[in-house]
């Protein structure tokens, strides 16, 4: 199974929250070994991942949210055992 977006319908959804509380945000992020661009340059996941957090986090910031957690993946207890994740946070915004 691959999770890795959502649809228009489900954003749309999202939007109408009403809830103003903080959300939490559980990440567990898996990346591929190599990502080729347009412009046909080719980097580790993990690069591509990283530059994605430099364009993408101030964006974020600059809407009032943060990470409270980082972290890595120690052990699979719910799922694949197989499974490695790259990444593990948890991100905070203000509300939905």
């Amino acid at each position: 199974m691959s999770y890795t977006s959502f649809a228009g319908d489900e954003f749309k959804a999202f939007r109408k929250i009403k809830d103003f509380r903080p959300l939490h945000m559980l990440n567990l992020v898996k990346v591929h070994k190599e990502v080729e661009y347009p412009d046909g340059e080719i980097v580790s996941g993990v690069e591509a991942y990283q530059r994605y957090g430099r364009l993408s986090f101030p964006i974020f910031a600059n809407l009032g949210g943060k990470i409270i957690w980082r972290g890595e993946m120690l052990f699979p207890l719910i799922g694949p055992s197989e499974e490695k994740l790259d990444f593990c946070f948890i991100a905070e915004c203000p509300s939905a």
